[in-house]
């Protein structure tokens, strides 16, 4: 989906290790209270000018990643 290799569907994440306790559990994925959903922020009409207000952020339903995890 992205060029991150941190973001993975929740399905996807069950089949990784657990960045806290890698020795015996598997990714719990949103479930966990370090999975955060990926974040895109785009420009409104693409406005060469950056304001708060032209901002628009749009939160995944799909992909996340483990908060833990750097990205």
């Amino acid at each position: 989906m992205t060029d991150n290799p941190h973001y993975m569907t929740p399905e996807e994440a069950h089949h990784k290790d657990c960045a806290q306790t890698p020795s015996y559990r598997t990714c719990s994925g949103p479930q966990c209270m370090a999975w955060r959903w990926q974040q895109t922020v785009i420009r409104e009409n693409n406005s060469v000018k950056m304001t708060p207000e032209g901002l628009v952020r749009t939160i995944s339903t799909t992909h996340g990643y483990c908060g833990m995890v750097r990205t």
